[in-house]
């Protein structure tokens, strides 16, 4: 829970595996990549675990090191999907190899709207509530041990999370897309009507000029 060093740095990205959803995708990887950049300038390795194709096409073309890929978790968002994205972060973490564990993805704020978040998970930070009391100084005697409870709780509550981003996630890309074909019909019924507008107005004159040239043979003929 200590926060110590951050030489090394994992991030989880979530995206969708389909495109087709506006800029539900390239909105995160552009704020990731520019987050990739400025962690450059103060750890020696950055490392990735993307959760999504589009994530996973983009950046196996850039210098960050993919741990693994986990793809169709947008169609299909399970609790055991998201706990094998945790503990593979939970392991690494707490197994040294990286110091700290950021988590992108896009937050449902309406059908039309999503935002980008880049967060911490690990460590765990303690958050203040804005209480001005003294913590209590009552000691509790816990069964099974604080040791055992935390042990358990602590994993558990990072599961949660990118669970909850998972969630967020599905339901924002599904918003986007809906959004984005709506958007591609419209276009569609609009340049349909503007063709339309077009093909008559030359239909109209190709067949005022046959008008004209079968009046003016015929006042030739009279002639």
């Amino acid at each position: 829970m200590a926060p110590e060093k951050e030489e090394n740095v994992l991030i989880i990205i979530i995206t969708s595996d389909r495109g087709l959803c506006g800029g539900f995708n390239s909105n995160l990887i552009r704020k990731v990549s520019r987050f990739v950049k400025e962690k450059r300038e103060l750890t020696d390795t950055i490392r990735m675990v993307t959760v999504g194709r589009k994530a996973n096409q983009f950046f196996k073309r850039s210098s960050v090191d993919i741990e693994s890929n986990y793809p169709g978790l947008s169609a299909e968002v399970t609790f055991e999907g998201a706990k094998d994205v945790a503990q593979q972060a939970i392991g690494m973490f707490t197994n040294g190899e990286v110091d700290r564990v950021y988590m992108a993805y896009n937050e449902f704020i309406s059908a039309i709207a999503v935002e980008q978040h880049i967060v911490q998970i690990m460590p765990l930070t303690r958050e203040d509530d804005g209480s001005e009391e003294p913590a209590s100084e009552i000691e509790y005697i816990y069964e099974p041990s604080e040791a055992v409870l935390l042990g358990k709780l602590l994993p558990n509550s990072i599961e949660i999370r990118v669970f909850q981003a998972l969630l967020e996630s599905a339901a924002g890309e599904q918003g986007q897309r809906m959004a984005a074909m709506d958007n591609a019909t419209n276009n569609a019924s609009d340049m349909i009507d503007s063709l339309t507008l077009q093909y008559n107005r030359a239909r109209q004159a190709y067949i005022t000029k046959e008008l004209v040239e079968i009046v003016s043979g015929a006042e030739s003929l009279k002639g």
